[in-house]
């Protein structure tokens, strides 16, 4: 809960690769991608969503 809280509040000040790291260890798969990937760090990205089991957005995220 706290890492979740945590996020949200980094990703208010737009510190995107903090809020994905947070809901990372929150275990906040989906949302952890999608900050890692407006940081623009793409293979952390791809972890996250593995990680949740969304392997048809890793396969899109390594197609663009």
């Amino acid at each position: 809960m706290m890492y979740e809280v945590a996020g949200k509040i980094y990703a208010e000040c737009d510190k995107f690769e903090d809020a994905a790291r947070c809901f990372f260890d929150a275990k906040i798969w989906h949302t952890a991608g999608e900050y890692y990937e407006r940081a623009k760090k793409y293979t952390e990205a791809a972890e996250a969503y593995t990680n949740g089991g969304h392997c048809d957005i890793v396969i899109d995220l390594i197609q663009r």
